[in-house]
């Protein structure tokens, strides 16, 4: 289990970005214990981040532009 300030690492997102995707249900967390602190299984981290690398992919073929070259 991961805490959103891992999670924020992680991604390399501020914490406002992080509580949004929770939040909104983008990325699966719960919350725990009296105080109802959120945590994130690495699996629901790592289906989130291969499910941004498929709308990437499929904005990629949309848009014919291919991978932006750093």
């Amino acid at each position: 289990m991961m805490t959103l300030a891992q999670v924020q690492e992680v991604l390399n997102l501020g914490r406002p970005m992080v509580y949004a995707l929770v939040k909104s249900g983008e990325l699966r967390a719960a919350q725990f214990g009296p105080r109802r602190i959120w945590r994130v299984r690495k699996e629901d981290l790592e289906a989130y981040i291969d499910a941004a690398y498929a709308k990437t992919a499929e904005r990629q073929l949309r848009t014919d532009s291919g991978p932006v070259e750093l």
